[in-house]
């Protein structure tokens, strides 16, 4: 996990993979949503991802291992709720910012 931690990661997950499908940029959310669900072209199965979320008041790291493709993942909604309070965008800009990054399984298998 450590690795995901580290400065050398990339923003994109990894190469072949498209941007992601959902959420689009710039999607705002009226406070009291469900979680959303984040889906992306996942290249296999069983990679470990970082969700990176942050805003002015508020960072979140969230690690999930990707069970079956296709990729989609929800954070945890009493995250979300916490995320979505701390936003400061009654007084001035606070956009959400969001950020993923992969450990690949496969290729970092000890040989």
């Amino acid at each position: 996990m450590s690795a995901l931690n580290g400065s050398g990661l990339p923003n994109d997950p990894a190469p072949d993979i498209d941007p992601l499908l959902y959420p689009y940029d710039r999607t705002v959310w009226p406070l009291g949503l469900t979680s959303p669900l984040v889906m992306w072209n996942a290249p296999q199965a069983n990679d470990v991802y970082r969700l990176h979320y942050a805003e002015k008041n508020y960072v979140l790291d969230a690690y999930y291992t990707l069970a079956s493709l296709p990729g989609q993942l929800r954070l945890d909604q009493g995250d979300w709720d916490r995320l979505t309070a701390s936003n400061d965008a009654a007084s001035s800009s606070d956009p959400l910012t969001f950020t993923m990054s992969r450990w690949d399984h496969v290729r970092t298998r000890p040989t």
